[in-house]
């Protein structure tokens, strides 16, 4: 279950277990939802979840006018730091439904590994 939590002002955003990611994979790939690294550029290429675009949060000004608000936007870094920056920065701009990679790569990687 999502865990609504709230940041900095009016912005909200839900948590999203790794487990529960699996769930949006079907919606990423067609593209009804995005799913975005917002870790530097470096750090994606050297390994990144499967079907992620790369979209560094010290670049937001400029990726961000090109989404679609209406989609659900799943947010990840390496931990969770800079995608809770992220999520709060995405609703306070209109996006309405953002969730955060509870625990980010480092979580998601080990789960490769199990």
């Amino acid at each position: 279950m999502f865990r609504p939590r709230k940041i900095r002002g009016m912005s909200r955003y839900a948590l999203l277990s790794v487990d529960r990611l699996k769930e949006h994979e079907q919606k990423v790939r067609e593209g009804s939802c995005y799913l975005l690294d917002v870790r530097e550029k470096g750090e994606y290429d050297a390994g990144h979840i499967p079907l992620a675009l790369s979209r560094p949060l010290s670049q937001m000004d400029v990726w961000c006018e090109g989404l679609d608000k209406e989609r659900t936007v799943i947010i990840y870094c390496r931990t969770i730091n800079r995608a809770r920056r992220s999520a709060d920065m995405l609703s306070s701009r209109g996006f309405r439904d953002v969730l955060v990679l509870d625990g980010g790569y480092t979580v998601w990687s080990r789960t490769q590994r199990a």
